[in-house]
């Protein structure tokens, strides 16, 4: 069925957007004139380009958001109170003007007949296809007060994990940035300053100030440039993960990375067994579960590993045969997962699959904060020393000739 965008004023003129399902034209209108609304401007949702398509990839919910909407929805549902009243509850308190949109548009498509699920689903950058099948089952098993609870637990140890990694890394990159500012500053404007007196003293420059000199009067020259690069840089770097084969050997370089590799390797098994975990405790098909938890890796190489795998299932073969043949996933978890399937307990197994993991990934934080910071250190003070002893060099030089 069509997915259509639309316009549409309220009963006191206020104009509203959002995303529907519908046959046609015709029936999307007739279903927002039930809902009290007159229907302005109806559009189908293609794959050509739009302006509301561009704005949409610019706006974000941040992810603690996300988690206490689902927990209090997951409380709510529980405590008796009816799907619809609990989505407008919920819009009414939201604080972020964007996601209260989206909640609103998500309660006039409940009031309009579609599920939970179909509803979420027309949002795939909030509500990812992970968050919408482990939906869709407990709405399938009348266990959607359940589900949703272990949708915010996934999602608070999701952003949990990434705060531990933001934690780690900003001391580091604080240094780095002031060495960067400190060094640009010195080779801007202090080396120039430098330099007259140098050349008046007719002082041969040694090869490091030389280059250093080099490079102060490149950057002062050429600071548009230098600016259009760095401005540019974003838009590089998503044209590179749009295109498959630079984002598989963007993901390839993340894996096999001496420093952070084994940190991303275990990060993705982590996220992998937390949403198989998740899929089949809900009740969804082991197919199906595959499809959805490649999709969500967040690793392309890994993506391909599990959509092979997927394929072997299909014909009737066992999961960690192909994941062990793939050499991608350590050993350990592969051989829980053989034990859990031989067992019938897959999903307790990848339970403990992603509590162990969850605790490597922080040991492996902290391992890598340890040893990170002292590395930055040294890269900042060698920075500041070539630069120190370029300036020095000359000075010497010029005093033994003045000697």
């Amino acid at each position: 069925m069509p997915v259509y965008t639309y316009k549409a004023r309220d009963a006191f003129g206020h104009v509203i957007h959002g995303r529907m399902e519908a046959k046609d034209e015709e029936t999307l209108a007739t279903r927002l004139k039930k809902l009290g609304f007159l229907a302005t401007a109806l559009r189908e949702k293609t794959e050509t380009f739009a302006i509301e398509d561009l704005l949409e990839t610019f706006r974000r919910v941040k992810e603690d958001h996300l988690v206490m909407t689902t927990l209090q929805l997951s409380k709510m549902v529980r405590a008796g109170i009816p799907l619809l009243d609990t989505l407008k509850t919920l819009t009414d308190q939201t604080e972020d003007r964007y996601f209260r949109a989206v909640l609103a548009d998500v309660s006039r498509n409940v009031e309009g007949g579609s599920a939970l699920s179909e509803a979420l689903s027309q949002y795939p950058r909030i509500f990812d296809a992970g968050y919408v099948s482990i939906v869709k089952a407990g709405e399938t098993s009348g266990k959607l007060p359940d589900v949703l609870e272990r949708i915010a637990q996934l999602l608070e140890d999701r952003l949990e994990l990434k705060q531990k990694i933001k934690t780690a890394l900003m001391y580091p990159c604080v240094l780095l940035v002031f060495g960067v500012c400190l060094s640009g500053f010195m080779v801007v404007y202090l080396l120039p300053s430098f330099m007259d007196i140098f050349q008046k003293a007719k002082v041969p420059l040694p090869s490091p100030t030389q280059f250093l000199y080099d490079v102060s009067q490149f950057l002062r020259h050429c600071w548009g440039l230098i600016l259009f690069v760095v401005l540019s840089l974003p838009f590089i770097w998503q044209s590179l993960l749009h295109w498959k084969k630079s984002h598989i050997l963007i993901d390839r370089f993340f894996l096999e990375f001496p420093l952070f590799g084994p940190l991303v390797r275990q990060v993705t098994v982590t996220r992998f067994a937390q949403n198989l975990e998740t899929l089949l405790s809900s009740g969804v098909p082991i197919l199906e579960a595959l499809d959805v938890a490649k999709k969500t890796s967040g690793n392309l190489v890994m993506m391909e590993v599990l959509e092979k795998a997927q394929a072997r299932v299909s014909q009737g073969e066992s999961l960690a045969k192909p994941l062990k043949e793939s050499k991608e996933f350590p050993l350990m978890p592969v051989h829980m997962i053989a034990v859990g399937e031989e067992s019938g307990t897959l999903d307790e197994m990848l339970g403990h699959i992603a509590s162990f993991y969850q605790k490597t990934v922080d040991h492996a934080i902290k391992q890598l904060t340890a040893l990170v910071e002292p590395l930055f250190l040294i890269l900042m003070g060698g920075m500041v020393g070539f630069i120190m002893a370029s300036l020095l060099l000359p000075i010497f030089r010029m005093v033994k000739l003045i000697q």
